[in-house]
This record gives C-alpha cells, sequence and structure tokens, in this order.
C-alpha cells in the first residue's frame, strides 16, 4: 500500500511533493508522537465506517478537519468536535485548514472537545460493554429462531 502512495508523491511538482512524508506503518509509540505533535488532522476520505484515524486524531486532541461521510458525521459533531467539509471540496478543506490554523483557540478547544468524546464513547471498557449488550440482545431476540 505504501508503495502507490510514494507512486503518487513521484507524479507530483517538487515543491508539493517535498512538504509530503508517507511515513507508512509506524511503531504505536512514534504514532502517538506524531499525534501530539500534530498541528491539525486532515481526513479526506470519500467514504468511512469507522475511521480510525478521526478516533486515534480525537484520543491526542488532534483538531480535525475531515470530509462528511457516516462515520465521520457519527464521530464529529460540526464545530464542536471537529470541522467538517464536504466530500471532495477542496476549497472548504483549506477554508477549515486555514481557520483552524489561525485560531489556535478554537483549535484547542474542538480538540478539547473530542478527546473528552473519546473518554465518553470510545473507551475500551465502554466499547466492550456496547459489543457485549449487543451480542446478549441478540441471542435474546434469536435465541426461539434456532429451537
Amino acid at each position: 500500500a505504501v508503495e502507490h502512495f510514494l507512486d503518487y508523491r513521484r507524479r507530483l511538482s517538487p515543491a508539493i511533493a517535498d512538504r509530503i512524508n508517507f511515513r507508512g506503518i509506524v511503531p504505536p509509540a512514534v504514532l502517538a508522537a506524531m499525534r501530539k505533535s500534530a498541528g491539525l488532522t486532515i481526513i479526506t476520505s470519500r467514504a468511512e465506517n469507522f475511521p480510525y484515524a478521526i478516533a486515534e486524531a480525537m484520543a491526542f486532541a488532534s483538531p480535525i478537519v475531515a470530509s462528511r461521510s457516516a462515520g465521520t458525521e457519527l464521530m464529529i459533531e460540526h464545530g464542536r468536535t471537529g470541522w467538517l467539509v464536504e466530500p471532495e471540496a477542496p476549497e472548504e478543506i483549506a477554508d477549515g485548514v486555514e481557520m483552524l490554523l489561525a485560531d489556535p483557540i478554537t483549535a484547542a478547544r474542538l480538540g478539547r472537545a473530542a478527546r473528552e468524546y473519546t473518554i465518553r464513547n470510545l473507551s475500551s471498557e465502554i466499547v466492550g460493554q456496547q459489543t457485549l449488550d449487543f451480542y446478549h440482545e441478540a441471542i435474546r431476540r434469536f435465541a426461539c429462531v434456532a429451537d
């Protein structure tokens, strides 16, 4: 997969390519350091179910600009826990990035709210309990079908 990105980078102009660093798979400690040092996180996927990159960024209080999709809209509340833009709208993405870079107070507020969201909704204890609840409900509903 990394080769695909490197091939893409080779096709860019040198002025842009020199500003992009595809890291590939990195150890968790390195990823954590990268997330902590990021000024913001930009996710421009066209479709996401559960975007782990957004969950990671939120856990580290990184302000986020993300394209609207089913998964991102479940996780990000526009203007409260991140900044949502329409898919394939480069002007909106640029506006969101510029706004957050120009307004560090808003960026920090969004990052803090995103981190609070992950603590309330995405901890292993909460997700584990939700998974157990789901299976218990499925067993309760469908146990009679097996009889």
